[in-house]
């Protein structure tokens, strides 16, 4: 491995042994949610009873030689506050170099989402489970034409004002690999500063990172800003990342 991809391996490893150890920190509670979605990072709350979210994101950039932009659409519904059900449906822009311009719906992919809160005290766990539809064209570069089951784990811990939130995810399909992530957030007023940290085994090494700010006014609502850029020659920029979010209750 890539000297420099295994010091950033160490450090998410780092980060999750600290988001579990059990002499620092507590545990998060429903009162917890600085954020409902981070930028690219798994956030451990779920939507609690009777509540549905809406977020709509959007981001654009550049992967070889290609200009992409995707803008997802997902909601979610606590069914209680422990569980919750969801779907995203993406909708992709392509734009090849010297290539015809593709416009569709990508993957949509439908999950459940279960959360244990405080009862492993001082730190919270989620389990999810996604399965990935390919209802995207894969002629025109829109869908990957596989059936995915992506299981997740997920875990938290509050530092003071602020969290810390990792992930690792699996992608099953012909092939299995993992996607892990983490990302901190901290409250300041009605804002939230967030770094997140994305990365997989793959052969490739394809690790980024996100710095972005959300503006949170009430509980019903969060917007953020970001600009993910890649830690590896292999990974390509995302030129920025928007998403926001509504609550109904």
């Amino acid at each position: 491995m890539n000297p420099f991809l295994r010091i950033v391996a160490r450090c998410v490893c780092a980060g999750l042994v600290l988001a579990v150890f059990p002499s620092l920190g507590r545990a998060l509670d429903q009162e917890d949610q600085l954020l409902q979605e981070f930028l690219i990072a798994e956030s451990v709350h779920p939507q609690l009873a009777g509540r549905a979210q809406l977020t709509v994101g959007a981001d654009h950039g550049e992967d070889d030689n290609f200009v992409t932009g995707r803008l997802p659409l997902l909601v979610e519904y606590g069914l209680t506050d422990e569980w919750q059900i969801d779907a995203e449906v993406p909708y992709l822009y392509l734009d090849p170099e010297g290539g015809n311009r593709e416009y569709g719906l990508g993957d949509t992919q439908v999950g459940v989402f279960y959360t244990l809160w405080d009862r492993l005290d001082p730190y919270t766990v989620s389990f999810r489970a996604r399965q990935v539809f390919p209802t995207g064209d894969e002629d025109e570069g829109l869908g990957d034409d596989e059936y995915t089951f992506r299981p997740s784990i997920i875990t938290a811990r509050a530092f003071g004002a602020g969290q810390l939130h990792g992930a690792v995810t699996a992608n099953i399909s012909d092939e299995t690999d993992f996607l892990y992530s983490l990302a901190g957030v901290y409250p300041l007023t009605n804002w939230r500063f967030a770094a997140e940290l994305e990365g997989t085994n793959e052969a490739d090494g394809r690790w980024r990172i996100a710095p972005g700010v959300f503006y949170k006014p009430t509980s019903l609502f969060e917007a953020g800003i970001g600009v993910p850029f890649g830690l590896t020659s292999e990974t390509p920029d995302l030129g920025v990342v928007v998403k926001l979010s509504t609550l109904f209750q």
